[in-house]
């Protein structure tokens, strides 16, 4: 009796804290419920995930030095994130405010695009009515927001489907679960309320991806949602 651990990691695992090794490598491993325990008091933890790409639910061991070095990885990805983010603004927005031109409508698509994009988050609905607000027409900006955006989305859905594994590192089991469960739940509804919403829509698309869910139902449903969006954040401000 004890808590079943999937693959090669687990016979690792197994071997570090037990002494005692799989030859010929078994499918899983048992740790002992006492090892275990005096794992949990030494902070590591049993989560329990179940992926696409699997046909079960397993226990993934997390030990307090892999969510240490995930910790520091996730900031170092962040502060990299927010370099990025600068960059991009700085380079277009920011060029043109500094030589004393109107803001142009590459520089609003080259923004825009890249707040889509599920590892650069950033509040690109702001855009709209500060670019609306230098004479640009509302509906050529919606437009550009809508196709920039789902040019964008496809990027996310694509690296979702096609890296699942890698993304749900680097994503985090714990918001990808979060996202899954929500579509589970609510499916194209939650897709629509997303990209309807300033929420985080890249992630939904991406964990979409993984997920396997209907890309053409996907595109078409974001679309609507951004149209929608966007279309009040018009009215609102014009």
């Amino acid at each position: 009796m004890g808590i079943k651990l999937l693959g090669k990691p687990a016979a690792k695992m197994l071997h570090r804290v037990t002494g005692r090794q799989s030859d010929p490598p078994q499918p899983y491993h048992y740790l002992p419920i006492a090892t275990y325990e005096a794992l949990s008091l030494a902070r590591s933890k049993i989560r329990f995930t179940r992926f696409p790409w699997q046909s079960d639910t397993y226990p993934v061991l997390e030990m307090g030095g892999q969510a240490m070095k995930m910790s520091m990885a996730r900031i170092i990805g962040g502060v990299v994130m927010i370099l990025v983010i600068i960059l991009i603004i700085s380079s277009t927005l920011g060029r043109e405010i500094m030589a004393g031109r109107q803001p142009g409508l590459g520089s609003f698509s080259i923004i825009h695009f890249a707040g889509y994009l599920f590892f650069l988050l950033m509040p690109v609905e702001a855009l709209v009515p500060y670019y609306y607000a230098e004479g640009h027409a509302a509906m050529i900006l919606v437009g550009l927001s809508v196709g920039t955006a789902i040019a964008a989305q496809l990027i996310d859905y694509g690296v979702g489907r096609l890296l699942s594994e890698r993304v749900v590192s680097i994503l985090g089991h714990r918001k990808y679960e979060r996202f899954n469960r929500t579509i589970d739940r609510h499916g194209s509804w939650a897709i629509l309320v997303f990209n309807l919403l300033p929420l985080s829509s890249p992630n939904v698309i991406l964990v979409a991806g993984i997920m396997r869910f209907n890309l053409r139902r996907t595109v078409l449903i974001s679309a609507g949602g951004l149209a929608g969006k966007y279309l009040a954040i018009v009215y609102l401000f014009g």
